[in-house]
């Protein structure tokens, strides 16, 4: 079987996407099959066909649609829509025609990683290919989590309702969809979606993860002092400020403890420095070390004592997987999917979303009481070698596609029967170069319509 694993963004990147995309990708290649990955190029202005090294430039075409989509936005009579959706819309077209151009006809099945990648795959593969997704965060969440807790009206914005309608067209512009866990699947349930909806919970490579264990990672926790290790991308939902709170208030009663943050920020965010000054501000310099990207996590954690993922938004994080096989006690929150991989008192300890006063309690439990560090740690890695079997997750997972291939034949495209007019095909075939499906529009016509709802709502 040919199979195309595809992402919008950027591939490599360190993430929860990353991780499973390459764990999948082995799995399959192991059981005989040709997996290619398509995605925005990491260091390039475009995207690319990792295997192969194909690469189709959008820096030019870009610039275009943007221009293009902010004239046609404002004569439809939508002067509010906010650049932010404009650049959005005009990558995401880039995407689809990158896409078309590297050939969609070669693979059997199309598995998106998100609700945009796949809406946008709709829109451009062969109509009998069929498309799967695996969804695997909240995309309003992940991108409002931060506005929700400021702005009580954000969902009266354009940029609110525009997410809103990606994360009910990607899923129903598929055949299939995967989700990691059951409260992801209950939170798609508010969109409306027709397509199908299965739980395949995420799975890794144990006995790979167990020999990157023995490695030395060039680092020792100080004479003394318990090692807290925090393994998690710098962003907001991480968590990472209410651990610096709850770290502080940790220091007040006992010293001796080290916590080292693993992973960085976005090259395209500042988060790091945000932490790095609070760290400063609560005089926390000296107890919190940064170590950025690190290749070596697997023997970091052999070093550590205790892991701590203070999330205030998961789905069901592979840090927390690979602590439980690591054998780690495991402090963490009740966010998104993280109560389906951790049983309270037994597994691990769980706190609140944002709440450094129990998160502090519970850091102070671990340290303190040796029996329940060690109970906690055997329980979770004999959960953690049973739950995440990197085998059941991808045999699962092919069990869907060869379904679908089944299928092919009844499979029925969703299709929102608009048509608003927009860019001439024609007008894209000059302006830049490329070919384009017979019948392809920009915009998507599901956008302008949604956006005209949300405008008339926010008028009123």
């Amino acid at each position: 079987m040919k199979i195309l694993l595809a992402y919008g963004s950027y591939l490599p990147l360190v993430g929860g996407v990353w991780t499973y995309v390459n764990q999948l990708r082995r799995g399959l290649e192991e059981r005989g099959h040709y997996v290619e990955i398509l995605a925005h190029h990491p260091n390039l202005d475009g995207y690319y066909l990792m295997k192969k090294g194909e690469f189709f430039e959008t820096g030019h075409i870009e610039k275009g649609i943007y221009t293009d989509l902010k004239q046609f936005f404002f004569k439809l009579g939508i002067p509010r829509v906010e650049d932010w959706i404009i650049r959005k819309e005009a990558v995401r077209y880039c995407f689809e025609i990158s896409a078309f151009n590297l050939d969609l006809t070669q693979y059997d099945i199309i598995h998106a990683q998100d609700v945009l990648t796949a809406r946008a795959l709709s829109r451009v593969k062969p109509q009998n290919t069929p498309l799967i997704c695996t969804i695997n965060s909240s995309l309003l969440k992940e991108i409002f989590l931060s506005d929700m807790e400021e702005n009580p009206v954000i969902h009266k914005t354009l940029r609110f309702k525009y997410v809103s309608e990606l994360e009910h067209l990607g899923p129903n512009s598929c055949d299939m969809n995967i989700l990691p866990s059951q409260w992801l699947k209950d939170e798609m349930a508010h969109y409306s979606i027709y397509s199908d909806l299965t739980v395949i919970p995420y799975g890794i490579d144990i006995e790979d993860f167990q020999l990157k264990q023995k490695s030395d990672p060039n680092i020792s926790p100080p004479s003394g002092k318990k090692v807290i290790a925090c393994a998690a991308r710098l962003v907001y939902e991480k968590g990472q400020l209410v651990l610096l709170e709850a770290l502080k208030e940790l220091k007040e009663t006992r010293e001796d403890w080290v916590c080292w943050i693993i992973g960085d920020q976005y090259i395209w965010d500042n988060f790091r420095e945000v932490l790095e000054t609070k760290t400063k501000n609560l005089n926390l310099q000296n107890d919190v070390l940064f170590l950025g990207n690190r290749q070596d996590v697997p023997s970091l954690l052999r070093k550590a004592d205790i892991f701590v993922l203070p999330s205030l938004l998961e789905n069901l994080p592979f840090a927390i997987i690979e602590a439980q096989i690591a054998g780690k006690p495991i402090i963490s929150t009740d966010a998104g999917g993280i109560p389906e991989m951790i049983v309270h008192g037994k597994t691990g300890l769980l706190s609140p979303v944002n709440d450094s006063k129990q998160l502090f309690q519970n850091l102070k439990m671990v340290l303190e009481d040796v029996s329940l560090r060690e109970n906690l740690a055997f329980n979770a890695k004999v959960f953690g070698l049973k739950a995440w079997s990197h085998e059941k997750m991808v045999d699962q997972t092919l069990d869907l596609y060869y379904k679908l291939l089944d299928r092919k034949c009844e499979l029925t495209p969703f299709t929102t029967d608009m048509n608003i007019g927009g860019l001439n095909q024609s007008d894209i075939l000059k302006k830049y170069s490329c070919t384009t499906p017979a019948g392809y529009q920009i915009p998507d016509p599901a956008i302008p319509i949604a956006l005209m709802q949300g405008n008339n709502e926010y008028e009123r």
